[in-house]
């Protein structure tokens, strides 16, 4: 699995507070997909999840039901590049329903899935049922 894909959505920027088209200039990208083909994956796409979403570069909080799950993604705001703003993207029955920004927060992560490998970067440690903040 070399390619990816783009999650994409109008995503407000918490430095400058522009937003951002929904394209994959906000660099959002995933592996989630089985056959990745360096698409956008917007609301209302469907979207064939990968058998295990771990190796696709992202942590597990808690377990997921079959095809519905919510993913936390970094992004970087094409207007001022600033990196590390983050999207809850909820994907029910194979279909994105909805693509949000958020603040990364412990509520946040209890709220998902799924996380982004790169959070430890920020302090965050994720596994199974546990999350934590660290000062790095």
């Amino acid at each position: 699995m070399s390619a990816f894909d783009y999650f994409v959505g109008k995503l407000q920027c918490p430095e400058c507070g522009e937003i951002s088209p929904a394209d994959e200039t906000t660099d959002m990208q995933t592996k989630i997909q089985r056959n990745s083909n360096m698409i956008d994956l917007g609301v209302g796409d469907k979207v064939e999840l990968d058998q295990d979403i771990e190796s696709c570069g992202y942590r597990c909080y808690q377990e997921h039901k079959s095809n519905s799950l919510k993913v936390i993604e970094s992004w970087v705001c094409p207007s001022c590049d600033k990196p590390y703003n983050f999207a809850l993207i909820t994907i029910e029955d194979s279909r994105i329903v909805e693509v949000v920004g958020i603040e990364l927060t412990e509520l946040a992560i209890r709220s998902a899935n799924y996380i982004f490998e790169e959070c430890s970067l920020m302090g965050w440690h994720v596994s199974i049922g546990k999350v934590d903040f660290r000062e790095i």
